[in-house]
């Protein structure tokens, strides 16, 4: 027979207020009551000691989440950490960075506990990132280091339109996923890097439609 436990909320131990190095590990998207927004997760480390990433008391890597627009609205977080990431400017009409040109990068700023008036987390404090105190990192990138004397190749145009098509259709895949869409796992199992341009247009087109059908259901 089987004997519950107490009931109790999950411990969360904060991170405390400060200076960090942050480093992207993740981009995504998602959809809510604010529409479609971009979810970055930055591994949290200290400025002695950049990859010693903060862990939680198993030794999880623990990460801090920003919500932004998907669009680099100037002057908002999302145009910040744009331009701290990549160490380029970027005004109106400028062409936006590709998710390859962010993840992994690091950027110094300042982490402050703030608690949310509403959603789910609505009155229990939590880590944020102050919009403001974001500074380009001076140390080595991690997804930027070339061995001496080695020049990398230029990618061709038939290169950049396949990786584009991967880069949306991972995040369709991934969205199909949340959506458990009723053939996610199937998608889940392809290679990506086999197929031509054409296979994955379609596949593109299949697994849009796929998702729209639960969206709408």
């Amino acid at each position: 027979m089987v004997t519950l436990g107490s009931v109790k909320e999950r411990e969360y131990s904060l991170i405390e207020t400060g200076e960090y190095i942050l480093t992207l590990s993740d981009l995504e998207e998602t959809d809510g009551q604010w529409g479609t927004r971009l979810i970055w997760k930055f591994l949290v480390g200290t400025k002695e000691d950049p990859t010693g990433y903060v862990c939680n008391a198993n030794g999880e890597e623990r990460t801090i989440w920003a919500f932004t627009d998907v669009d680099i609205i100037l002057g908002s977080l999302g145009h910040e950490f744009v331009e701290k990431l990549t160490g380029k400017t970027f005004t109106k009409d400028s062409a936006p960075p590709s998710e390859d040109d962010l993840l992994g990068r690091r950027v110094g700023a300042f982490i402050t506990h703030e608690t949310p008036t509403r959603g789910k987390s609505a009155g229990k404090k939590r880590e944020a990132i102050v919009q403001g105190s974001i500074k380009p990192f001076k140390g080595p990138q991690p997804n930027k280091v070339i061995a001496p004397n080695v020049t990398r190749p230029e990618p061709t145009a038939a290169d950049v339109e396949r990786m584009a098509l991967v880069q949306q259709l991972g995040k369709l895949i991934g969205r199909a996923v949340k959506l458990e869409t009723p053939n996610h796992a199937a998608y889940v199992a392809l290679d990506l890097d086999v197929g031509d341009v054409d296979q994955l247009e379609q596949l593109i087109v299949t697994v849009r439609a796929e998702v729209q059908d639960a969206l709408d259901a």
